[in-house]
């Protein structure tokens, strides 16, 4: 990424999605479930918990 860019303006610069860093846990994002391994959207699980807390009195029992 430091090639492309070096002695190229900001507005000619060529950005994509694909040359992002990505994050140790974006590629690990399988878990082991009765000895399987299932490839699991962490963001997704999270903003699914939000949404079952926000609508929930009883909050304790989806984070056991």
């Amino acid at each position: 990424m430091h090639d492309k860019v070096t002695g190229v303006s900001i507005a000619d610069a060529p950005f994509r999605k694909a040359d992002q860093v990505k994050t140790l846990q974006h590629l690990a994002s399988s878990c082991h479930i009765e000895n399987k391994a299932m490839m699991i959207d962490t963001a997704g699980l999270f903003h699914r918990l939000i949404l079952l807390v926000e609508r929930s009195a009883n909050v304790a029992k989806y984070f056991e």
